[in-house]
């Protein structure tokens, strides 16, 4: 506004451009809006996202970057994303290059140590294609637990696969051991009784059978006999239990005797050994207190097995990862129990043990226990 006098009466009058800019305040507050709605996108993203210029100096921080940096946004603007996120430190040159070429680059699955431990993360480039503005937008996802989930797939995979072979390993040993037990019967009946065919061949060779029976007693043959026997037997019971245990996949209830599928699990946990380790179930003792008369339990035996199997292991390879030498001082052993509930509606199972605490020099007693409802209802830990 500019004033103007005027040269007759002297009078000062002001002369003044009215312009009605309501219009363009509109657009500045649209402009406004419109850039914090970008920013609340671009820090409410679960990814890491950085904006880059075409030197590679940041132009945009997001919440989670500085989250997990642990460097404010306002203080990295104008910096090196190098210096603003020292993660990407190796990925200059895939980032320079995706910028330069216009094309969008993924390194999948690439490992960075963090604060929490070894991270995998997917990382994407996305140069600027719209405008004259070279630059590019840098996204990381965190893909760790995915990751971690395909190596439990792959895992379980493999199990199945070696359980399967199992099952088939385990028929075609009971032929061996079926002739193996039959075989030893019949070299202690020749050896060590008088029957018809054994006496006449003793005599032809000019001894008699007492003579033989003396030495062979003499020698120990018939307690190695003994062995070989006991020895077939047990392989056939383990053989037995893995087949049953692998039967036992489906899902359908069944009256069960606990002591009975307690036995089993037990004659499959001494077949566990590690000759590396010096590991092996077998030097633990094991401790039965089972109330007779128990009732059958309506439930699953396989997964109810697998359970047993994983408290038993667990604590047995606990025992051992101390020493094999604590094992032998001190007796480790495994204390199975079996009894009624005082209310009489439930069976108590407790397995405890008396292996060394982790991480400690010292054996010390470990409880672990669970009721079963005798209706078929779930166990809960106590």
């Amino acid at each position: 506004m500019n004033p103007v006098k005027s040269s007759e009466t002297g009078t000062t009058a002001f002369l003044g451009i009215a312009v009605d800019i309501t219009e363009k305040k509109k657009a500045e507050m649209e402009l406004l809006r419109a850039k914090k709605y970008i920013d609340d996108i671009f820090d409410s993203m679960p990814s890491i996202l950085i904006g880059v210029d075409s030197r590679g100096r940041v132009t945009r921080y997001n919440r989670s970057a500085s989250l997990e940096s642990g460097i404010k946004p306002e203080t990295v603007k104008g910096r090196f994303v190098t210096e603003a996120f020292s993660g990407l430190a190796f990925d200059m040159d895939q980032i320079l290059e995706s910028i330069d070429r216009c094309t969008t680059k993924t390194v999948l699955k690439r490992a960075r140590k963090a604060q929490k431990g070894t991270i995998y993360e997917d990382l994407t480039i996305y140069p600027l294609i719209a405008g004259k503005v070279k630059g590019a937008v840098l996204r990381l996802d965190d893909v760790t637990e995915k990751i971690r989930m395909e190596e439990m797939m792959i895992q379980s995979e493999k199990m199945l696969s070696v359980g399967g072979l199992a099952a088939g390993m385990a028929h075609e040993l009971n032929n061996p051991l079926a002739g193996m037990i039959q075989t030893a019967d019949v070299l202690r009946n020749r050896l060590t009784r008088k029957i018809p065919a054994s006496v006449s061949v003793a005599q032809a060779l000019g001894t008699d059978m007492e003579t033989i029976t003396a030495f062979l007693k003499d020698r120990g043959v018939p307690e190695m006999l003994d062995n070989i026997h006991g020895s077939g037997l047990k392989a056939a019971e383990i053989v037995k239990n893995m087949l049953s245990f692998a039967r036992k996949g489906d899902a359908s209830k069944t009256l069960c005797s606990l002591a009975d599928l307690l036995d089993e699990t037990l004659s499959l946990a001494g077949s566990d050994y590690d000759l590396k380790k010096k590991y092996d179930f077998r030097q633990i003792k094991i401790v039965r207190h089972f109330q007779k008369d128990l009732p059958h339990i309506l439930c699953e035996p396989g997964k109810l097995q697998q359970v047993f199997l994983n408290i038993l292991t667990n604590g047995a390879h606990a025992m051992f990862s101390f020493s094999k030498e604590c094992v032998l001082e001190y007796h480790s052993r495994f204390t199975l129990t079996l009894a009624l509930d005082p209310d009489t509606s439930r069976v108590v199972i407790e397995i405890r043990d008396n292996g060394p605490g982790y991480g400690q020099r010292y054996c010390k007693t470990g409880v672990r226990a669970f009721f079963y409802n005798k209706e078929g209802g779930r166990g809960n830990w106590a």
